[in-house]
């Protein structure tokens, strides 16, 4: 199936609807005037007429990191066949379906998607009455698990653990968790992950649930004793196998004469990192690499594509940390899209993927919308949103120690200049600047960040923040004929409107709308835009 519609397709301005349910073991097929559409097999899927009422929106959350809501469209189908097959046992509840936009002339295969989900809500009356029903698309609700669970210390496992790691899940470990630099600049370590012991008798104490590039070049590791709030350097090797025969990371304390096994562990990995990078080549040390290793343990459908044209945004910051439960997706949402105010999630047909809201130039401009021209018409006055929520002041608190259960570190973002000391943990940017000049300090309560512990990037996420967020954009919609409807939600455009004294101003689509008789697109205009010339 296509992932777009190009100028080229929509030429002649004519898109139909197609809507296919499955249901009671087949395809069920309506469609926004009666057609008849080859697959590229040659097979001809007829389509009945009676598709009325069409009005779905594809937008990006932009500058959020929640999971976005669950995209739906509802419908009144003529389908007299379903209250006896309801009957016969079955399910309406368990329908599936797409909604397609498809230019005539095309082949099957060449149809844009645009909801592919369930049907979870349906009411029927006699053969009559008609089917009211939404189709909704909820990408972001299959789980998974992180952590396998036969990954887990028990008697098959580890039949001579202490009683305190009985139960728990191996930690995976990724980056260099543990190192960190004081305000002063002097190095430091907090116990970031934690250590099971696993062979009460051999003093072994197990720090990854899996090999380790620590473990493979036999590393020193430092490991805290919380009890006894004592640090030691040991070896971190691969000599220990579970009970199943997986390889595992762990140390021998043996030399710490006073360490008992009811004791509490928990480890710093100096310059090693931690688990293998998902492409087998080296290990995990961005947040790029913690990304698509989550989303290959995720279930859910991934435009990788996407997924590796946006990892160079999280590339740009290093991470270490651990997980030891969880869904994938779900610690995605929760650890790393906070630390990347300019990076929203979203889906398109090929799944989901993270969408990058960089600043726009002239160079990124895939259209001239000019209200008035080539049947494109302003439809909304001029908004500003965003207003609530700008910030020039927010403190990131990171480095956690398990040691003590608290942040060793913060740093500062604040656009007041008499603030300003690097010694002191408090930076000042010229977007923070601009944005307290213009608005007044505006200050955010930030959650810690457990996967952070190096301070260029706590610095980098601080800054990005106030460079999204540190001033309101204005919104306007306008509306077009289908010969517009390759414009897809993220491209860069410019907006000319007369009336408004508007003149090829820079923006991106945040949502397009389509409905029966075109298209409408929401356009944030972008303050950091910048133009540029040549090239």
């Amino acid at each position: 199936m296509s992932a777009v519609l190009t100028a080229a397709d929509l030429a002649g301005g004519d898109v139909v609807y197609l809507l296919t349910l499955t249901f009671a073991g087949r395809p069920w097929r309506w469609a926004s005037r009666a057609v008849e559409v080859e697959t590229e097999a040659g097979e001809l899927l007829v389509f009945a007429g009676g598709l009325e009422g069409v009005d779905v929106e594809d937008a990006l959350e932009m500058g959020s990191s929640d999971v976005p809501s669950p995209r739906s469209a509802s419908f009144t189908l003529d389908w007299p066949e379903v209250p006896a097959l309801v009957e016969q046992g079955h399910d309406l509840a368990s329908t599936t379906g797409e909604l397609a936009a498809w230019v005539p002339g095309t082949t099957w295969e060449r149809r844009l998607p645009l909801l592919d989900g369930l049907v979870p809500d349906a009411e029927y009356g006699d053969a009559s009455e008609g089917v009211s029903l939404s189709l909704e698309e909820r990408p972001f609700e299959v789980k998974a698990e992180i952590i396998p669970a036969e990954h887990m210390v028990n008697g098959i496992t580890w039949p001579d653990a202490a009683d305190e790691a009985e139960g728990q899940p191996y930690p995976l470990v990724f980056g260099t968790p543990g190192p960190y630099t004081t305000a002063d600049g002097a190095a430091s370590k907090a116990g970031a992950t934690p250590g099971l012991v696993v062979h009460g008798s051999a003093d072994t104490l197990l720090i990854a649930g899996h090999p380790t590039k620590a473990g493979a070049d036999g590393d020193q590791v430092d490991v805290n004793n919380k009890n006894l709030q004592t640090w030691a350097s040991f070896t971190a090797t691969h000599a220990a196998v579970d009970g199943d025969g997986r390889i595992v990371t762990t140390i021998d304390y043996t030399a710490e004469a006073t360490w008992e096994p009811t004791h509490a562990y928990a480890v710093s990995w100096k310059s090693s990192a931690g688990i293998a990078r998902a492409d087998g080549e080296g290990y995990c040390s961005t947040a790029g690499d913690v990304l698509v290793l989550m989303l290959q343990r995720s279930r859910a459908r991934v435009d990788w594509g996407r997924v590796y044209a946006a990892k160079w945004r999280f590339d740009e910051l290093t991470v270490g940390g651990f997980v030891d439960d969880g869904d994938p997706l779900d610690w995605v949402i929760d650890n790393l899209l906070p630390l990347f105010p300019d990076v929203c999630l979203t889906s398109g047909p090929g799944g989901i993927y993270p969408w990058v809201d960089r600043p726009v130039t002239s160079r990124d401009v895939v259209a001239e919308l000019v209200d008035g021209q080539e049947g494109v018409t302003r439809t909304s006055g001029v908004s500003y949103v965003g207003y609530d929520e700008v910030v020039n002041l927010a403190t990131l608190s990171y480095a956690y120690g398990l040691q003590r259960a608290a942040y060793q570190r913060s740093r500062t973002i604040t656009g007041d200049p008499t603030r300003q000391s690097l010694a002191g943990g408090v930076i000042v940017t010229h977007d923070a600047r601009v944005s307290r000049a213009r608005y007044g300090n505006r200050a955010v309560s930030l959650d810690g960040s457990d996967i952070l512990y190096d301070q260029a990037s706590a610095d980098a996420v601080l800054s990005r923040l106030v460079a999204v967020r540190g001033r309101a954009r204005r919104a306007l919609t306008l509306g077009a004929p289908f010969t517009w409807a390759w414009l897809q939600k993220g491209d860069a455009v410019s907006v000319t409107v007369d009336a408004l004294s508007m003149s090829a101003r820079l923006g991106r689509v945040r949502a397009v709308h389509w409905q029966d008789d075109g298209v409408g697109f929401e356009v944030l205009l972008d303050p950091r835009a910048t133009p540029t010339t040549g090239g």
